[in-house]
């Protein structure tokens, strides 16, 4: 009983720990919304705030990502790339400006072989998904991600999170194909038969 109640306290904290660690985004910059931006991809949405949208803090790990969409609200040159822990790499260069909930087809796909940070290169900053100037949300499709960033210093930011915005999606490998499936599955039933045969 005793190791239970100091289960229960370390989950407890845990648990409030994460909920404190969400960013507090701002939807009143008169700019098109977070929200706005995620239920327009992925209807039926219903949410009336960006608060409403469930944040993670996943690692990025080494595999086959693809950039699928981007916004840009802001009106700066802005590069989405990554970094391996040796510097910025540029992936989509000058992400074009947007104009409502309207994204940009990228359909930009990387082998990714370490663990890495998003980053957003506007002028001579970088936004990285380490910090506090970048948020992620889960979605409604698995492996699906809708990652944003603010693109200025929190002490004079608008907090918006909307300054430059991408769907960004995890492609697994490995994945068997039916093919080779039906046959495995095949294989395991002769067995299955072969076996029976000898046992009579």
């Amino acid at each position: 009983m005793k190791y239970f109640r100091i289960l229960l306290i370390i989950l407890l904290v845990l648990g409030f720990a994460s909920i404190a660690s969400a960013v507090t985004i701002l939807d009143n910059s008169g700019e098109t919304y977070l929200y706005q931006i995620y239920d327009s991809l992925y209807p039926p949405g219903g949410h009336t705030a960006s608060s409403q949208l469930t944040q993670v803090t996943p690692s990025w790990t080494s595999g086959n990502w693809e950039i699928l969409k981007t916004w840009k609200n802001a009106g700066n040159e802005q590069n989405l790339g990554y970094d391996y822990g040796g510097g910025f790499q540029h992936w989509i260069d000058n992400v074009p400006s947007t104009t409502g909930t309207t994204p940009t087809i990228q359909n930009s796909t990387k082998n990714l072989t370490a663990s890495f940070n998003w980053v957003d290169r506007t002028g001579g900053n970088d936004w990285s998904s380490s910090g506090s100037n970048f948020v992620a949300f889960e979605t409604t499709v698995p492996n699906q991600y809708l990652i944003a960033f603010e693109d200025l210093p929190l002490s004079v930011a608008d907090k918006d999170y909307n300054d430059l915005v991408a769907v960004v999606e995890y492609i697994p490998t490995g994945v068997p194909e039916p093919t080779t499936m039906l046959l495995f599955g095949a294989g395991l039933l002769g067995v299955g038969l072969m076996r029976r045969r000898f046992k009579k």
